[in-house]
């Protein structure tokens, strides 16, 4: 899949909650850096262990996304 800079992506965590991220910027040629997008992605992923408060702002919750960990664009 052609992953591209600004776009939304629905994929896998390592924490095994499915999220949904925008794209920020590419490290390598499959590893990229991208923000939540929906608040109940935060609270699944604190759910799942993930130290987050559930009170972040979703462009602070920035994290690493690899290209397998993709399932599909999000529209």
């Amino acid at each position: 899949m052609d992953i591209k800079i600004g776009k939304k992506y629905l994929h896998n965590t390592f924490a095994g909650v499915e999220v949904v991220t925008k794209i920020l910027l590419q490290e390598k040629p499959s590893i990229f850096m991208g923000e939540l997008v929906r608040k109940k992605d935060l609270h699944a992923l604190k759910k799942a262990g993930v130290s987050y408060t559930g009170k972040e702002k979703l462009p602070e919750c920035v994290g690493v996304v690899y290209d397998f960990q993709v399932i599909r664009e999000w529209k």
